[in-house]
């Protein structure tokens, strides 16, 4: 009897090790999609969060269920999809009554604040989302592998015929209409106006080229992204659309590498905006979305006006 004693103690320490480690497991995931929130990359936060979310529900960790809806519904406020937090709010506030949680009273007045700016918040996001199918983000919410590394963000040299043949076949796109928007765009960017008269000139790309060799050699990553984009739209303006888009890709990477946030939400607009010339619709679409929670987050309240204008023409 000592000895089955013994072995039952045991296993009742090995389940009590294995509860510990599947909670540490869940609030490391947690914590791995604070980082990713404060990156912008909601989806991977939206990732993290479910699979924090499933351990607490396999654990019937009730409170730590109710922390995790509480945060994935400040991560679908964050991107300004009021519908979707509230679902979550309201999930997270039922979790903290059934256990008599003080935070129930705190999440019950989260929810009442949130219905009260609803209103105030669906006029911008009508505008923001008028682009954007109602599931789009049940759809990727449910595939926890799609994520922008994976829509394939360059067409491939089988595409490249195809694409310009489509663009060049529909009458719609007037490609040199759409770069003196996108030139509106780009002069957002601080160090436009240092470059800004090249538009103008008969030899801009030869311009634009020699200047982004002079801005590598100082090392101007500021200046190399802003003028990745000049090219592009000069190889838009010449109907050359793939190029057009290796070009926004160079100056979204460059953006990114050194956290400049306003360039990144810049490129990423204008990568959308080649994809609808391309037809692709889920590229197209992330990459709007991502640019316009940038622009939101950080507070550039011009520029996510005149890319919400911006996609707006591109939908008429």
């Amino acid at each position: 009897m000592d000895s089955f004693r013994g072995k039952k103690g045991s296993l009742r320490n090995y389940q009590k090790k294995l509860y510990e480690y599947q909670e540490h497991e869940a609030e490391t995931l947690i914590d791995i999609a604070v980082i990713y929130l404060e990156d912008d990359e909601f989806l991977k936060a939206l990732q993290n969060l479910q699979e924090a979310l499933k351990t607490y529900e396999k654990l019937n960790y009730l409170e730590g269920e109710a922390y995790t809806h509480d945060l994935i519904g400040d991560t679908y406020l964050t991107t300004r999809n009021t519908k979707k937090a509230l679902e979550h709010y309201q999930k997270a506030f039922k979790l903290y009554a059934d256990i008599d949680s003080s935070m129930e009273n705190e999440m019950g007045e989260k929810i009442r604040e949130v219905k009260q700016i609803e209103t105030a918040l669906n006029t911008n996001t009508e505008e923001a989302e008028s682009f954007v199918p109602e599931d789009f983000i049940d759809e990727l919410e449910e595939n926890e592998n799609t994520s922008i590394d994976s829509l394939n963000p360059t067409p491939t040299d089988s595409e490249d015929e195809n694409l310009i043949k489509k663009v060049k076949k529909d009458s719609n796109f007037d490609l040199k209409e759409l770069s003196s928007e996108i030139e509106e765009i780009i002069l957002l960017l601080d160090q436009s106006e240092l470059y800004s008269l090249y538009y103008n000139d008969p030899h801009s790309q030869e311009m634009l080229q020699e200047a982004l060799k002079s801005a590598e050699i100082i090392e101007d990553w500021d200046g190399q992204g802003t003028l990745h984009l000049m090219l592009g739209n000069t190889y838009l303006k010449l109907e050359n659309s793939l190029d057009s888009l290796k070009q926004f890709q160079s100056a979204l990477k460059i953006f990114e590498t050194h956290a400049n946030k306003k360039g990144e939400a810049i490129s990423l607009l204008l990568i959308g905006a080649l994809y609808f010339i391309f037809d692709k619709k889920n590229e197209m679409y992330m990459f709007f979305r991502k640019s316009l929670n940038i622009f939101h987050k950080h507070n550039f309240k011009k520029e996510e006006e005149m890319a919400i204008k911006f996609i707006e023409i591109l939908s008429n």
